[in-house]
């Protein structure tokens, strides 16, 4: 979230990729901090076309239901990972050994199986963009989205008349 406004932006993305995973079961913090920062991105000045990208583990435990709740909410294109590997290891076309290296990062093959699933949804959005990824209302948000106006400034705080340190702090703007 805090890098969105530090790095992001100063870039003027036309495509940003996000994968935001949590290794704990989805808090209510979890919630807000995902639709905050896809508020945020939606509000950069480029008006990129996002794509969430949305990994599972070998238990297919992942936070998918309600970030999938929120790209719907926004019409935000997302790449559903673990209906992918579903789909293929229920039809004996790959094991979930193939796609990973442990129960949740992907080998050389689920990330070549990530990559073209990427360059799929891609040529299926750029030719619609203009319709179909398009929010619709950006005023109506899906749950809450408290964190959306956050960014970082540099504080300076002096220590002792020899030395000023400075710390990066949080604020609303």
């Amino acid at each position: 979230l805090f890098q969105c406004e530090s790095i992001v932006r100063t870039q003027n993305p036309h495509i940003v990729f996000l994968e935001y995973a949590l290794n704990d079961e989805p808090e209510q913090i979890s919630v807000k901090t995902f639709e905050s920062l896809i508020r945020k991105l939606l509000f950069l000045p480029t008006h990129p076309l996002i794509i969430v990208i949305l990994l599972t583990t070998e238990h297919f435990n992942d936070s998918g239901v309600f970030m999938r709740a929120i790209c719907d909410h926004y019409n935000i294109a997302y790449i559903d990972i673990a209906e992918i590997l579903s789909k293929q290891i229920n039809s004996g076309t790959i094991s979930w050994n193939n796609y990973a290296i442990d129960e949740t990062h992907p080998s050389m093959f689920g990330h070549q199986l990530i990559a073209d699933e990427i360059v799929t949804k891609i040529t299926h959005i750029l030719p619609n963009k203009g319709n179909l990824f398009t929010p619709t209302d950006y005023a109506t948000k899906y749950f809450m989205a408290p964190y959306e106006n956050l960014k970082t400034e540099l504080i300076n705080q002096e220590i002792d008349q020899t030395y000023t340190i400075q710390k990066k702090c949080a604020v609303f703007w």
